[in-house]
């Protein structure tokens, strides 16, 4: 990936993973058939990653994005960009950014829990307790997801849903 972010003129969020029949792209089968690009975009997002367990946002977020512009179906480069912008505080983008990874692997509980994290944050109650019981759907033991499912529900005056989330994930430790 030879390019810099000012020249991507494509924005991450609502990349278009769909073929041109509009069927949602295999997510496990990249748009090309490049090995070599297959293999260079694996050892940036390892850089990506590293920059971000450095807590360095702006350079994981600049591999990200340079990733996405060469593979808009790139998951985990779209998962973490969401995660990035949820911890910069950007909650509008973190939601788009994590619904448009959704929309690529729609099987990963993390993704769900994290934008139910964006949109609580956002104040969209109802919509983050359906992406934290998504999360839990697809992974039953998921000790975050039922803490984070328990805390709407406390704000939605649901107390003893809370508790029974609370214990959950009590009872996983």
């Amino acid at each position: 990936i030879n390019r810099r972010p000012e020249e991507c003129r494509l924005s991450p969020v609502g990349f278009d993973c769909h073929d041109e029949k509009g069927r949602l792209r295999d997510a496990a089968a990249p748009p090309h058939t490049d090995s070599d690009a297959c293999t260079h975009a694996g050892a940036e997002f390892s850089r990506a990653f590293e920059f971000h367990r450095q807590g360095n946002l702006t350079e994981a977020k600049q591999v990200c994005w340079l990733i996405l512009c060469a593979d808009p179906c790139h998951f985990d480069a779209a998962h973490l960009l969401g995660i990035i912008f949820l911890q910069l505080g950007l909650f509008n983008l973190a939601e788009r950014q994590l619904s448009s990874a959704i929309a690529i692997n729609p099987q990963i509980a993390s993704a769900h829990n994290n934008r139910g994290s964006a949109l609580k944050s956002l104040g969209r109650l109802n919509e983050s307790l359906a992406s934290y019981e998504n999360a839990i759907a697809l992974q039953h033991e998921y000790p975050e997801a039922l803490i984070n499912r328990g805390a709407v529900l406390l704000e939605l005056k649901r107390p003893e849903e809370a508790l029974e989330s609370y214990e959950g994930a009590l009872a996983l430790n």
